[in-house]
């Protein structure tokens, strides 16, 4: 086990096959998404058309763990097993891939009733099947 130290003087825990490869990056830093959240330790990336891109050590280390990995890098979800950000050694991550976006609306079956929780009254979108008629 390798250890690296950050610029506010943390210490990140890499696995020795992934040290060489943190090293050769400029610095690596502690940052937080929001106030009160927890840090992540991350570094920054090249800047194009005025955008700066995060590196996270978690999700590249993940990354580098899985070559042939295809069309699947924007699914990957890592967090670490034992919850510490900065214990960034391999047996310690939980590596997911996430289901694809729901895209368009839902399909609804012919003859299917369905109910929208805001809606006050039954819709249907195929003939009516209801035996009894509807007062009034």
């Amino acid at each position: 086990m390798a250890e690296l130290v950050l610029k506010c003087g943390r210490i990140v825990t890499l696995s020795d096959e992934d040290y060489g490869w943190a090293m050769s990056f400029t610095q690596w830093r502690a940052w937080r998404r929001y106030p009160g959240a927890e840090p992540i330790v991350v570094t920054d990336g090249p800047v194009e058309e005025g955008r700066r891109y995060r590196r996270r050590l978690l999700r590249e280390i993940a990354l580098r763990m899985m070559p042939k990995r295809g069309t699947i890098n924007n699914r990957i979800e890592v967090t670490p097993k034992n919850g510490d950000n900065f214990d960034c050694t391999r047996e310690n991550l939980h590596i997911m891939v996430a289901a694809h976006a729901r895209r368009g609306p839902r399909k609804i079956k012919k003859g299917y009733v369905y109910h929208h929780p805001k809606s006050k009254r039954r819709k249907s979108n195929g003939p009516d099947r209801n035996p009894c008629p509807a007062p009034g």
